[in-house]
């Protein structure tokens, strides 16, 4: 008897799942309904803890906890603060020294799959802001109005920058801002 023996076999597979193998020779001999499991590894996940910073320091930070892939050794992480839009941040699981803001964490394992989260972060005993809106009777009106409700102040005062300008009140060159916009259009507006 001779036997003919050839390189393994190589079939690139769509997914994971069971995949049935069924082998006929030249002398007709079978293997028939062998099945072979292929595994995928878990999905990386990534949750979080914070420690809030104190009102305008860089005390806060995110710890982060990340299970699933494929790892011998560790993670590769890279955080990008998306409000200042600083890319690498950090390359730690945990970030620390931050301000508030969002911060967003890319995590890639040894397969190079990787998963990423958005956390954003706010200031200890921070004010809370909420509004109420009012949008335009049709297009292209401006009649649209924004209400704000400010609690949860550390103090009495406070102010409200709508064009982002960074200067609130009598210092605001186009006019002290407050918390009631009128006679808008359509839009987005951020205070």
């Amino acid at each position: 008897m001779h036997l003919a023996v050839e390189e393994p076999k190589k079939w690139p597979l769509d997914s994971h799942g069971v995949y049935v193998l069924n082998v006929i020779d030249s002398n007709n001999c079978k293997i028939i309904n062998d099945s072979i499991t292929v595994q995928q590894p878990d999905s990386i996940s990534i949750s979080e803890s914070l420690v809030s910073p104190s009102c305008n320091s860089l005390d806060g930070s995110i710890i982060t906890n990340v299970l699933g892939g494929i790892i011998t050794t560790d993670y590769i992480y890279n955080w990008d603060n998306l409000t200042t839009g600083s890319l690498a941040v950090g390359t730690n699981a945990s970030l620390t020294g931050i301000g508030p803001g969002s911060y967003q964490i890319t995590v890639t394992d040894d397969s190079l799959c990787t998963n990423n989260k958005t956390i954003t972060i706010s200031n200890e005993n921070s004010p809370i802001v909420t509004d109420s809106t009012v949008n335009i009777t049709c297009k292209d009106d401006s009649d649209g109005e924004i209400y704000l409700s400010v609690s949860g102040l550390s103090g009495t005062s406070y102010g409200v920058d709508w064009d982002i300008d960074g200067l609130i009140g009598a210092g605001d060159p186009d006019g002290p801002d407050n918390d009631t916009l009128t006679t808008l259009s359509a839009g987005i507006y951020i205070a």
